[in-house]
């Protein structure tokens, strides 16, 4: 789920750790469950995310456009509204993936 370490002081870290841990935890009883066959899936459709950018890479893709995503928000300076229409530029144009 989290895959790097969050700019924060200790505790806030530690709650996020916390958190990380208990989904962890949950997701592993989940996947027992499904396990059991009495669901039409027996897959966990919601998967954990890092953030809402991992978390829309998940759901729609294309792959990469996550830590992408955080790589033009950077250079954009937060500016979210810059960072999406960069990345829809970039995938207008193919740079992502092929758009048949």
């Amino acid at each position: 789920m989290v895959k790097s370490k969050i700019v924060a002081t200790p505790t806030v870290q530690n709650y996020y750790a916390l958190i990380e841990k208990r989904v962890k935890e949950q997701m592993s009883v989940a996947g027992k469950a499904k396990k059991r066959g009495f669901d039409v899936s027996d897959v966990i459709e919601c998967q954990a995310a890092e953030d809402l950018a991992d978390r829309t890479e998940k759901i729609i893709g294309p792959k990469g456009i996550a830590q992408r995503y955080r790589e033009v928000l950077a250079d954009h300076k937060g500016d979210r509204m810059q960072t999406i229409f960069q990345l829809f530029k970039e995938i207008i144009e193919q740079q992502w993936c092929v758009i048949p």
